[in-house]
């Protein structure tokens, strides 16, 4: 119901006087809503009472209800008056929401031998509150707790005189100077009446401070902007002396009500008495006044719903003032109030965490940590686009901050501030990686952001962050995307040192070093995370040999390639082994048993495309005898890493493969090279297998490896094709 008033209320006032009547109108349609709401609440809670009083009519003596008038402006103002209207955060007990504060009676304690009394549910507005978020908690707590019409019509007052101000401007009624003086002068009326109050009707007395403060600032703020009855420089040192007053009356006092309430109204004052002339150094500079005294207020008090007041008014109306306003001639006058406004809302969000409670040490108000340099950067975005790699420095100078800020808070090892300081060093991260893309190619990008990916797993596998490794995945999949949106553009001539080949090669590092911290502390992860070193095996494993091939294909000549490929497949197996060895990783140990296949394949596709030709051509003597020492390099230490069953069928297949290569070298280096062999090419083909399975036989009982050692593969299988 109350959201269809505030719908109403929000056309009217539309209609009535554009935007500011549609605030205007939203306001009071919102509390015509929730009043009606909340009465019939009531009368349900008064039905109740009385249907429990007849049950207990022998019981107890049955007082009957008071008038319904007199209880709002009497009873219930008199049980609350040393209610403050504060909100507190959930204990640890199985409390679901923000309360009012109030004293609590010790519990009786049960009696021996009988059963414990239970505990009456929670009904009505106190159970309500519980079970709403914080803003809306507050709001239901305001608007139903107390003093309901004084309240309801301090926010009436504030408004008309906003109205009141302005239609009187505009009509001409009286002197301006005389009006803005009757209105300051109500103002202070009412502030002295609120402060003589305070001790006997202390809700009533704080909503009267409030509102004065709010009609105050109201008021200095149209007498300099929009009337110049008071020089700019005059009227803001007044404005400062109210930031000033009106903070020291909230703390004095300890009412985050009177705070937040004089804080709106502050916020208000310039959108209420706008006339659409756009002055925001102005503006800002009032903007920024209020902020200090929010600023002042979170050094002695953890009040969270007044950060959100000052933050939602700063942010909200200086990005409609730059939607509607903002020319690139203005940057030199806006950039400095919106890096004012982000670090006043930084060092807010520090305070906060540092001002809890000693049972909610380290809590922090995540609206403020994350949404402040969201809104900061999109907001700084617009004002720096016509600015080359503007981004990328505002994004780089944000992680400056965030790092340097985690590193203080880190040394200073502040109780509770663990978890903001891990806050700000993800911020720092986010950033750098942010500015990466904004200043460099998707390649150099996708270099970037895998290593620093690496990095985040690691921490957080150190630190058992599941978060931080999730994210750290994340980097080294947006690496890889990064690196396929430019996988088009031209390649540098300069071989190896150049952005593409260092991009993949450093995604490969990065999921190698990734692979290899799960497989070290894989116990320690939880189960769906034990097997991810396999899977980063073989996604380091593919971008390196992937990053080799393009590489050969852009440099190497054709007559080469094949070779080419070969050598570096051979030796890139060798290295990874031989590092897979020294970190031992052997599950990494086992990817050389890849080189077999590869080089019979190239072996088959050379033969196949030129079968005349010799292997040994085009430097290809360097790719086979490389290849096949590291093959047997590999074969020689299978035993430790390979199963039998592999190892054994792979000494089998190396040697058929090196009887078969052995006999095409040979056979076409003597029909090419030795006068009249050119006729006898198919003899050499079965002449030259045959003599390596005597020479086999001969050999075998000097040959203790591999023949000795596997006499079945080499004497049997291995000699019967």
């Amino acid at each position: 119901m109350k959201f269809l008033f505030a719908i109403i209320g929000l056309y009217l006032g539309a209609v009535t006087d554009q935007w500011p009547g549609a605030v205007f109108g939203f306001f009071i349609g919102i509390l015509a809503g929730t009043l009606i709401q909340y009465r019939k609440r009531i009368q349900d809670l008064e039905n109740r009472v009385r249907q429990i009083q007849g049950r207990l009519g022998g019981e107890v003596e049955v007082v009957e209800p008071e008038p319904a008038a007199p209880v709002v402006e009497e009873s219930v103002e008199e049980e609350v008056e040393e209610e403050d209207i504060t909100l507190v955060p959930p204990d640890d007990t199985g409390g679901r929401g923000w309360t009012t504060e109030q004293p609590r009676e010790p519990e009786p304690e049960t009696p021996p031998g009988e059963p414990p009394k239970e505990e009456p549910a929670e009904t009505g507005l106190a159970g309500l509150a519980r079970k709403d978020d914080p803003v809306t908690a507050w709001i239901k707590s305001f608007f139903t707790s107390g003093n309901v019409v004084v309240r309801v019509g301090i926010i009436i007052l504030f408004f008309g005189v906003a109205f009141l101000v302005k239609y009187a401007a505009e009509k001409g009624v009286f002197p301006i100077e005389l009006r803005l003086a009757a209105v300051a002068a109500g103002g202070i009326a009412l502030l002295i009446t609120g402060w003589r109050l305070r001790h006997k009707k202390a809700n009533y007395a704080l909503v009267l401070q409030g509102g004065a403060v709010g009609i105050l600032y109201l008021t200095v703020f149209a007498a300099a902007k929009h009337y110049d009855v008071l020089p700019l420089g005059l009227a803001f040192f007044v404005m400062f002396v109210l930031v000033v007053f009106s903070c020291a009356l909230a703390v004095i006092q300890d009412s985050r009500a009177l705070a937040t309430f004089a804080t709106a109204g502050g916020f208000l004052a310039p959108v209420l008495v706008s006339t659409g002339s756009g002055n925001h150094v102005a503006l800002f500079s009032y903007y920024a006044l209020l902020n200090v005294g929010i600023l002042g207020i979170a050094w002695f008090k953890a009040w969270r719903m007044l950060n959100w007041v000052g933050f939602v008014f700063t942010f909200v109306i200086a990005s409609l003032w730059g939607y509607e306003n903002y020319q690139p001639q203005h940057f030199n006058t806006t950039e400095p109030f919106l890096v004012l406004f982000f670090l006043f809302y930084v060092a807010i969000a520090i305070l906060f965490a540092h001002r809890q409670p000693p049972h909610l040490k380290g809590v922090v108000d995540g609206t403020l940590v994350f949404g402040t340099p969201l809104i900061g950067f999109a907001l700084q975005s617009q004002l720096i686009e016509d600015y080359a790699f503007g981004e990328a420095y505002s994004a780089l100078a944000m992680a400056a901050l965030y790092a340097v800020l985690a590193r203080v808070l880190h040394d200073k090892k502040i109780a509770g501030m663990r978890l903001l300081t891990e806050s700000f060093l993800a911020l720092a991260v986010i950033f750098v990686s942010l500015a990466v893309p904004l200043a460099l190619d998707g390649r150099w990008t996708a270099a970037a952001w895998s290593v620093e990916g690496a990095g985040i797993v690691w921490i957080g596998i150190r630190q058992h962050r599941l978060l931080a490794r999730l994210f750290g995945m994340l980097l080294q999949v947006g690496a890889a995307m990064a690196f396929f949106t430019v996988i088009d553009h031209p390649h540098s001539d300069l071989p190896v040192f150049n952005s593409a080949y260092i991009g993949c090669a450093l995604i490969s590092i990065a999921g190698l070093f990734t692979g290899l911290q799960y497989y070290r502390h894989r116990l320690q992860m939880r189960e769906a995370e034990r097997e991810l070193h396999l899977l980063f095996l073989i996604w380091g494993s593919l971008w390196w040999f992937g990053a080799g091939l393009m590489e050969i294909d852009y440099h190497v000549a054709i007559t080469y390639e094949m070779n080419a490929i070969l050598f570096f497949v051979a030796v890139s197996l060798l290295v990874m082994t031989f590092t897979a060895y020294c970190v031992y990783w052997p599950t990494a140990e086992k990817i050389s048993l890849f080189l077999l296949p590869v080089m019979t394949a190239i072996g088959l596709m050379s033969y196949a495309d030129a079968p005349y030709m010799n292997p040994f051509m085009n430097l290809g003597w360097i790719s086979w005898i490389t290849a096949f020492a590291v093959q047997f390099l590999f074969l020689f230490r299978s035993g430790k890493t390979w199963d039998k069953s592999i190892m054994e069928f792979w000494h089998a297949w190396t040697l058929w493969l090196y009887v078969f290569m052995g006999t095409w070298i040979i056979a076409q280096a003597l029909t090419q090279y030795v006068s009249g062999m050119q006729n006898w090419n198919n003899v050499l083909w079965g002449a030259i297998p045959a003599i390596a399975v005597f020479k086999l036989i001969y050999l075998r009982d000097r040959l203790h490896w591999p023949v000795q050692r596997f006499p079945v593969q080499y004497l049997a299988i291995g000699i019967f094709p």
